[in-house]
């Protein structure tokens, strides 16, 4: 079987690379997997910078998508508007010469939101669609409460008033980018998808479309410490989260829950948060927003981490929290689960299907600092109360995330969509 996957954030040959933060990370540790059958013929198309020819490594092939950087004025034309007017023929035509040269049997996309997604509707052969992050719920979701376009434009800065290229941008983006996204949901045959969310969503969206689950497999070293996770002996209550530069990855209520656990506890803790540094725009805004400095509440931003660096700090930590006011089916959530940590989650998008409250982690309302500063000190203080919630939600989470199994699933999907294909061009 030849099989076209479309994945901007993921190419293991070109110049993107595999940092295996974030964007990528499980769709390498799922190459991977697949990179080992000898039933699959595999090629990667990714965006890049420059021309590319194809190059070949075992039983994968590598397609550049070539989209030359903007200049200086163009960047500025396309900040102040010239984002309605983005014009995407030029990638439809190079993955048509991708299409022909490689004649795959079925391609895969990996996000409806990805600029490849410009593929669904344009060929012969079946494309199915793995549902991430959908656009329209998350610029729904894009300002967390407090927060509106107003807040960045006083005090004055560049980069909101000038540059155009600051939150308000990304927010009016974002809902010009769902409205296109909406179009594609009508042309798109085939999804794949691991939540109840991403299945309600897409019905609504895509009610003429096949619904397949499929899962998402992790990175490794999150399967080598597995279930590792014990009680930290440290004295101080370290808890973690990992948060993006995203308003709606809840940074905000992290400062409010860290603000009330200080007031409100003589519990000693620190709140360590991946992904965004001291210097992080995010992190300056959401100080000023809500008048809570992260210095002064205990809270310590240790930037982007490699994928070890990331396992050690979560297990050297007491307690996960997921933040976010929107998500389908968070890594980071999963990887904290794996490893053994009793998880924290907002509940919100797909994530009630990973976290069973009281079962396999705790869910708490979105923006809920109250319940949420509760929660954490009761786990401070009766940790033998929890211990049994997360060895289940360890458990939970490796048999979700077993690589040969969401392989041999990802294979039965690709045989029923090619299999449903060919009788519907046949009636």
């Amino acid at each position: 079987m030849k099989v076209l996957w479309l994945n901007d954030s993921y190419n293991p040959t070109l110049q993107k690379g595999n940092s295996g933060y974030n964007a990528g990370g499980w769709v390498s540790a799922l190459q991977k997997e697949i990179a080992c059958r000898e039933d699959i013929q595999l090629a990667i198309a990714n965006i890049s910078a420059r021309p590319e020819k194809p190059v070949t490594a075992g039983n994968t092939t590598c397609y550049a998508v070539h989209v030359k950087p903007m200049s200086r004025l163009e960047k500025f034309i396309f900040y102040y508007g010239g984002y309605k007017k983005a014009d995407s023929q030029s990638i439809k035509t190079q993955l048509s010469a991708i299409v022909d040269d490689f004649n795959p049997d079925i391609i895969q996309v990996f996000g409806i939101e990805d600029p490849l997604a410009v593929i669904i509707g344009e060929t012969r052969q079946p494309v199915v669609v793995h549902l991430q992050g959908i656009l329209a719920p998350c610029a729904n979701a894009f300002y967390p409460p407090a927060f509106n376009e107003y807040s960045f434009l006083h005090p004055f800065t560049f980069r909101e008033r000038i540059a155009r290229n600051g939150f308000v941008f990304t927010h009016k983006h974002m809902h010009i980018r769902a409205e296109k996204e909406k179009l594609l949901f009508k042309n798109m045959k085939y999804c794949m998808g691991r939540t109840e969310w991403d299945f309600r969503v897409s019905r609504l969206l895509s009610p003429q479309s096949v619904y397949y689950h499929g899962g998402e497999a992790l990175r490794d070293v999150f399967y080598e410490k597995a279930g590792t996770w014990r009680w930290p002996k440290n004295k101080r209550f370290t808890i973690f989260s990992t948060v993006s530069e995203n308003l709606y990855k809840g940074l905000d209520f992290i400062l409010k829950t860290a603000a009330l656990l200080k007031q409100n506890s003589s519990i000693e803790f620190e709140w360590h948060i991946a992904g965004i540094g001291e210097k992080s725009i995010l992190k300056d805004f959401t100080e000023r927003v809500t008048a809570i400095q992260t210095d002064s509440v205990k809270v310590r931003c240790l930037s982007v981490l490699s994928e070890s660096e990331l396992a050690e700090k979560l297990l050297d930590a007491h307690v996960y929290v997921h933040p976010s006011y929107i998500d389908n089916s968070p890594n980071s959530l999963c990887e904290a689960q794996m490893l053994g940590l009793p998880v924290i989650a907002t509940y919100v998008g797909g994530i009630p299907s990973l976290v069973a409250n009281k079962e396999t982690g705790y869910l708490v309302p979105a923006n809920a600092p109250f319940e949420l500063a509760y929660l954490l000190k009761s786990i401070y203080e009766k940790p033998e109360q929890i211990l049994g919630v997360a060895a289940k939600g360890a458990e939970v989470a490796f048999q979700r995330h077993r690589k040969d199994n969401i392989a041999e699933e990802l294979i039965e999907n690709y045989n029923q969509i090619i299999a449903h294909h060919e009788n519907t061009l046949h009636i």
